[in-house]
C-alpha cells in the first residue's frame, strides 16, 4: 500500500491521538510504505498554487495553538506542480451576505440560501457560456441537507442534476405514481390515499391540475371503495379494474400500471420504472408476493433504493465533499463554505476520568465510580481537569474540518469557486469557520477589502477540452424483435422450483404441476374460483391459463373417489408431519379426510408413480393406525393422466383376547 505524504500525515496524526485507530494501523505496518506522491497531476498550476498558499498560511498562523495542523499542512506538505501542468486555471472566492432578518420565505428558503443558490446558478451559466457542459460541473456541499436543497433549486431552473437524492427511486414521479396507486389498492378505505393517487395521475399522466368539482372530490374521498376513482380515470381513457388489480402479484401489478399509464415513454423515467419493477420482482421471489408486505418494506427502504448513475448524461453533479473523494471535475463549486471547525453546543464528547488523562488531580472525579463521562465541549473546560482532553479533541476536530476543505479544493482540474458567508470578521475572531479562514487568507495576501465580497485570485483563460465519448460497447439497432408474454416470464422466475418441470421442460408436466398446486390450495368444490383468484394473486396463474385450469380442477374433484373428500361437508384434517422413532422423515400427504373411523390420505403426483410415492403413503398410514385410527385408505392422484388409484387399505391391528 502506497500513501501520499499528506495522507500519511493525516493517518499518523490519528494514530497518535486515537488508540483504536492506532491499533488498526499497527496491523498494517508491514504492508505500508511511505512514498512521495506530492505531485498534483490533476489541477492546473494556478489551483495547486492557491491550495499550497492557503494551507501554508493557515498552518503558520496556528502553529502555536494547533501543532497538529502544522504537522499535516506545513511547508513539507505542499503539492508539487509537474513540468507538464496545465496553466490558465481559475480560482474565485465570493462572500454571500446574510441579512439579519434571516426568516423563512414562501419557498422555504432563507435569504442567505437563496443568494447562494443564485450564485451557483450564475456560475453554472457562465461555465456553459465558456464552453463547458453541465456534466463538467460539480457542486460539493458540506452536508446532505444543502445538497438536496441545491439540487431541487437547480432542477426548478431547468438544469439537469445528478445527485444522491435524484437517483433515489422515490424521487421519480413515475415511481411516486405507482406506489400511490399500490397504497390505494392496499388500503381502499383511506380517502387521503385515493386523493393522492388521483392527484398524481392528473399531474404526471395527464400533465394538468385536477379539474374536479367539489362534489366529485367529496364522492371519491368519502366512498370507501375504489370504484368512483377508477370510473373517473376510465373517462380519461385509461381502463383499469380495481378488483382485478388487487388479485395480481406484485410484479404483474406494477407492470400493469406502468403499461396502462405509458410510464416507459415518460422522459427520464424508464430507468426508475425498470429498477422499481426489479425491486418488485426480487421482493416477490425472495420474501413475499403480498402487497401489504411490500408496502411495509417500501416504507422502510425507500430512502436507500436507487438507480445506478446513468452514463453519458449531461447533468450537474451535486454531492457531498465526502463522497467526492478520489473524483475530479473540470469545474467545482463549493457553496456554504462556512462550516465550523470548532465543536458546537449540541455536540457530546466522552472524556476519560483516568488519572493519566486529567490535567490536574480532582478528589471529586477520583471518587466517581465511572471511567468516562459525556460532556458538552465548551471553552470553560479549559479551567477544569479535563482541559488536556478538550484541547486535544478540539485540535483534532479542527484538523478534520481542514481535511474536508482539502478534499474540496483538490477536486477541480480547471476552475474552483468558493462561496463563503459574509460577516464582520473583525468582531467574530473567536468564531473559527471556513469563511473566517478564507478571510484570513485574503488578509494575509493584502487582498481583503471590507466592502468587496468578490475576489478573483486567478483569472481563468483555459478553454475546456471535450474528450470524445467512448463507451467501449458497439451499438446495434434492432429492427425485428419477437416479443414474449412478460407475465409468463415473471411467473417462471418466481415459481420455477414449484410449478415447472425443470427436468424435462415438458409443457404437459407444467400443467400437471399447476393442477397439483391448485388441489393443495383448494378447500372444497365451492371454493374453486377463490382458489384460482389466490393463484392469480400470487402470480402463479395467468389469465390465459385460468380457464383451462378451472376446467381440469372441477373435473378431477368430481372423480368418484375424490368427490366425497372435496365436499363442503367433508371433515378435513390439517396435514402435519408425524415424528416417529423409527423414521424421522415421514413425508405428509397432500390431503387428509376423515369419514367416521376411516381416514383417507391423498398424494398428488404429476408423472408416472414411482415406488417412493407408495412408500411415503404407506409409512404415514402405519403411523396413523398406531395413533388410534382403525382404517386408512391410500389414494394416489395423478394430475397428468387425471386418474385416481387406491393403492391399499391398512387396518389397525386388533389386540388378541387373553386366554384364561
Amino acid at each position: 500500500v502506497h500513501l501520499s505524504n499528506k495522507r500519511f500525515d493525516i493517518l499518523a496524526s490519528r494514530h497518535r491521538h486515537a488508540d483504536i485507530l492506532g491499533l488498526r494501523y499497527e496491523t498494517l505496518n508491514h504492508t505500508l510504505a511511505l512514498e512521495t506522491l506530492a505531485t498534483n497531476y490533476r489541477s492546473t498550476s494556478e489551483i495547486v498554487e492557491f491550495n499550497n498558499e492557503i494551507f501554508r498560511l493557515l498552518a503558520d498562523k496556528h502553529q502555536e495553538d494547533r501543532n497538529l495542523l502544522g504537522d499535516v499542512y506545513g511547508l513539507s506538505a505542499a503539492q508539487a506542480v509537474p513540468l507538464t501542468a496545465k496553466t490558465g486555471g481559475h480560482v474565485e472566492i465570493r462572500f454571500i451576505d446574510s441579512p439579519p432578518d434571516d426568516e423563512d420565505s414562501e419557498d422555504g428558503l432563507k435569504p442567505y440560501e437563496r443568494q447562494t443558490f443564485e450564485a451557483v446558478r450564475q456560475i453554472i451559466s457562465d461555465a456553459v457560456e465558456t464552453g463547458y457542459g453541465h456534466g463538467d460541473v460539480a457542486v460539493l456541499c458540506r452536508g446532505n441537507a444543502n445538497s438536496k436543497k441545491i439540487a431541487n433549486f437547480l432542477k426548478s431552473n431547468n438544469i439537469n442534476v445528478i445527485s444522491q437524492d435524484s437517483l433515489l427511486l422515490q424521487s421519480s414521479s413515475s415511481v411516486a405514481l405507482l406506489t400511490a396507486f399500490m397504497a390505494a389498492l392496499h388500503t381502499p378505505d383511506d380517502g387521503l390515499l385515493r386523493y393522492k393517487a388521483l392527484h398524481l395521475f392528473y399531474e404526471h399522466v395527464l400533465g394538468e391540475m385536477p379539474q374536479l368539482s367539489p362534489d366529485e372530490w367529496q364522492k371519491i374521498k368519502d366512498n370507501w371503495t375504489l370504484i368512483p376513482m377508477f370510473r373517473h380515470i376510465e373517462t380519461k381513457g385509461f381502463m383499469l379494474k380495481p378488483f382485478r388489480l388487487q388479485q395480481l402479484g406484485l410484479y404483474e401489478l406494477g407492470s400493469a400500471l406502468a403499461q396502462t399509464f405509458n410510464l416507459m415513454d415518460a422522459p427520464g423515467q424508464p430507468a426508475y420504472v425498470f429498477r422499481f419493477l426489479d425491486v418488485l420482482l426480487d421482493f416477490s421471489v425472495n420474501q413475499s408476493n403480498h402487497l401489504a408486505d411490500f408496502m411495509a418494506y417500501w416504507e422502510r427502504k425507500k430512502e436507500s433504493l436507487c438507480i445506478s448513475t446513468p452514463r453519458g448524461v449531461n447533468a450537474v453533479t451535486v454531492t457531498s465533499v465526502h463522497k467526492s473523494k478520489g473524483l475530479e471535475y473540470p469545474v467545482v463549486i463549493v457553496p456554504f463554505a462556512d462550516w465550523s471547525l470548532m465543536p458546537g453546543n449540541k455536540d457530546i464528547w466522552w472524556m476519560s476520568l483516568d488519572e493519566s488523562r486529567l490535567s490536574s488531580q480532582s478528589d471529586f472525579l477520583k471518587n466517581l465510580k465511572v471511567r468516562s463521562v459525556p460532556v458538552t465541549p465548551k471553552q470553560e473546560l479549559n479551567h477544569t481537569p479535563l482541559r488536556k482532553q478538550y484541547v486535544e479533541d478540539s485540535e483534532k476536530q479542527f484538523v478534520e474540518g481542514m481535511n474536508l476543505l482539502y478534499v474540496a479544493l483538490t477536486r477541480p482540474t480547471d476552475r474552483l469557486y468558493l462561496l463563503g458567508k459574509n460577516s464582520d470578521f473583525s468582531k467574530n475572531k473567536d468564531r473559527v469557520n471556513v469563511s473566517m479562514l478564507l478571510h484570513d487568507y485574503l488578509a494575509g495576501k493584502n487582498l481583503w477589502e471590507p466592502q468587496c465580497p468578490h475576489y478573483i485570485i486567478h483569472q481563468g483563460t483555459l478553454l475546456p477540452v471535450h474528450k470524445p465519448h467512448t463507451s467501449g460497447n458497439e451499438t446495434f439497432t434492432i429492427t425485428n424483435d419477437k416479443t414474449t408474454d412478460w407475465q409468463k416470464k415473471a411467473r417462471l422466475r418466481r415459481m420455477a422450483s414449484r410449478m415447472f418441470d425443470l427436468e424435462t421442460f415438458e409443457k404437459e408436466r407444467d400443467n400437471a404441476l399447476l393442477l397439483c398446486e391448485a388441489l393443495r390450495q383448494l378447500e372444497n368444490t365451492g371454493h374453486v374460483e377463490t382458489c384460482l383468484d389466490k393463484l392469480a394473486a400470487e402470480g402463479t396463474l395467468g389469465e390465459t391459463e385460468r380457464v383451462a385450469l378451472g376446467k381440469d380442477l372441477r373435473e378431477i374433484v368430481s372423480h368418484g373417489m375424490l368427490k366425497p373428500h372435496f365436499s363442503p361437508k367433508a371433515q378435513i384434517k390439517s396435514v402435519r408431519e408425524i415424528l416417529s422413532r423409527h423414521t424421522l422423515n415421514l413425508t405428509p400427504p397432500d390431503r387428509v379426510a376423515v369419514d367416521g373411523t376411516t381416514v383417507f390420505i391423498m398424494r398428488y403426483i404429476s408423472k408416472e408413480p414411482v415406488q417412493d410415492d407408495e412408500i411415503c403413503l404407506n409409512r404415514y398410514a402405519k403411523a396413523l393406525t398406531q395413533m388410534g385410527y382403525r382404517t386408512v385408505e391410500q389414494l394416489l392422484v395423478n394430475t397428468q393422466t387425471m386418474e385416481v388409484t387406491n393403492i391399499g387399505s391398512l387396518e389397525a391391528a386388533v389386540p388378541r383376547p387373553e386366554v384364561a
